[in-house]
């Protein structure tokens, strides 16, 4: 079931499923793999739902399916999308996800040590440049040792 979900078999796993093969909350991430609307409609029409809608979305983040990240932004599994993104953002620089970046207004001074962690060197360039930066900001300062230190 596992493996059918992954690669979005949506007619396997409807097989296995009126098979007997049980439905549980650990195959949420396979279905997100997957991409398929259908096999994640299959999970929640049998109210099997995730350990953490959080997680779901870091996942579909992580695969670039934003049409599913986009479903569960939208469909209240989050009381405020735009905070979700906010709190999220080190996993959509982590994994080079910026579609689901509505503005570049959340794109500042707190996830630029994630853009040196993940070598966005065009990126820092920019903001240190445009003065979005405080370069002089104690914070900024530890970020720059650090990320000269493990480099």
């Amino acid at each position: 079931l596992e493996y059918a979900m992954f690669f979005g078999s949506s007619r396997i796993v409807k097989y296995l499923y009126y098979n007997g093969v049980q439905l549980s909350s650990n195959l949420w991430p396979y279905a997100i793999h997957g991409n398929n609307s259908e096999i994640i409609h299959i999970l929640e029409q049998n109210n099997i739902e995730p350990d953490s809608y959080e997680k779901c979305l870091i996942e579909a983040i992580l695969c670039h399916h934003n049409d599913i990240a986009d479903y569960f932004l939208r469909n209240n599994h989050f009381e405020d999308e735009n905070a979700t993104i906010t709190k999220l953002l080190p996993h959509i620089i982590k994994y080079f996800n910026f579609e689901l970046v509505e503005s570049n207004e959340i794109i500042n001074q707190s996830c630029f040590y994630d853009f040196c962690r993940y070598d966005y060197f065009h990126i820092v360039k920019f903001l240190l440049n445009s003065g979005k930066i405080n370069i002089n900001d104690l914070t900024i300062f530890f970020i720059f040792f650090e990320f000269i230190q493990f480099k």
